[in-house]
């Protein structure tokens, strides 16, 4: 060969080595473009899934994350909403029971509140009831009267503060 078609050979292996070392730079720019796809759409879940954690650590209801594959990240995903439906529901149940037994404490208060009085109002009348005396034969109608109307009065008293001690009672239970 000649001195010039030597140098024809050499341009054209240079151009032939400049087109593979091309190739190859597109190729590695082509796979490192890939790999950053691919490590988004493999991340993207787990920072569905920090997101919620976050959430449900800071005490918020969160709705649950979309599951997007059926892999272990999907598993991983569903393990996670399923829990977090169950801390909801036991926030729930919590508060239901906070609320359940405050009402409890102030019935026990009321109910407490209500039976002070009522039991020296009836030692009271049980008191006058036997201290009073029945009026003797000779009594006037109007001494006789009074005495029955007493008696009923007194009797009615009692009834009706036992059964509001009843009522204080089933009310604190």
């Amino acid at each position: 060969p000649t001195l010039s078609e030597q140098g024809a050979i050499e341009v054209a292996q240079a151009r032939m080595v400049a087109y593979l070392f091309g190739g190859l730079l597109l190729l590695l720019v082509a796979i490192a473009v890939l790999a950053v796809v691919l490590a988004g759409q493999l991340t993207r879940p787990f920072g569905s899934l920090r997101a919620g954690l976050r959430a449900v650590g800071s005490g918020a209801d969160e709705a649950p994350i979309p599951v997007e594959t059926r892999d272990e990240v999907g598993e991983l995903v569903e393990t996670f909403n399923a829990m977090q439906a169950q801390l909801a529901e036991s926030r729930r149940q919590l508060a239901a029971q906070e609320r359940e037994l405050a009402w409890s404490e102030m019935a026990r208060q009321v109910a407490h509140e209500i039976k002070n009085p009522l039991m020296p109002m009836k030692l009271s009348v049980q008191h006058l009831q036997r201290t009073f005396r029945a009026p003797p034969e000779d009594a006037t109608p109007a001494e006789r009267d009074f005495a029955a109307r007493f008696e009923r009065t007194s009797a009615m008293l009692i009834d009706q503060i036992e059964t509001l001690e009843r009522i204080a009672g089933d009310f604190s239970a």
